[in-house]
């Protein structure tokens, strides 16, 4: 999560499980991509202007969106993540 362009909290912050209660209700106004080089990787920009990063650490770690009808899967395809 990003806010006022500085990192809030991620996944691995103690307190993330909490945090992401905060979250209930929020729509997503906007999507861009993080990187141009990793245009695969979005960024959902929020209702309270927070900014949620969703990225893959790794070509054999994706992420994953499910939504009712679809699944999103999300995998690096620049040549230097799958090294």
């Amino acid at each position: 999560m990003i806010k006022g362009g500085v990192f809030d909290f991620g996944w691995s912050s103690a307190d993330a499980s909490d945090l992401v209660w905060d979250l209930v209700g929020m729509s997503i106004v906007s999507i861009a991509s993080q990187f141009s080089v990793m245009s695969g990787d979005p960024a959902f920009e929020l209702s309270d202007g927070r900014w949620l990063e969703i990225f893959s650490d790794h070509a054999i770690d994706p992420w994953s969106m499910r939504l009712p009808n679809i699944t999103f899967l999300g995998s690096p395809y620049d040549p230097s993540q799958t090294d």
